[in-house]
């Protein structure tokens, strides 16, 4: 019976250790996601502002043409 504590051990310590990097792991894909998440955010609001502008401008050249 001592061997099967030896290996009943041996599995919680593995287990214990698979536990702590998943868990490590995981917090380390949920701060990359939010990172993208505010990268992506600062993207977005650019590109709107350079499409506008280029809106504002085409609205621009129309009127000049129909006059």
């Amino acid at each position: 019976m001592a061997g099967d504590n030896k290996w009943q051990l041996a599995f919680w310590i593995i287990t214990s250790i698979c536990g702590v990097w998943m868990l490590t792991l995981t917090n380390g894909v949920i701060a990359n996601d939010r990172l993208n998440m505010t990268e992506h955010r600062d993207l977005r609001e650019c590109l709107y502002t350079k499409l506008v502008n280029i809106d504002t401008r085409l609205t621009r050249i129309e009127t000049k043409l129909e006059k």
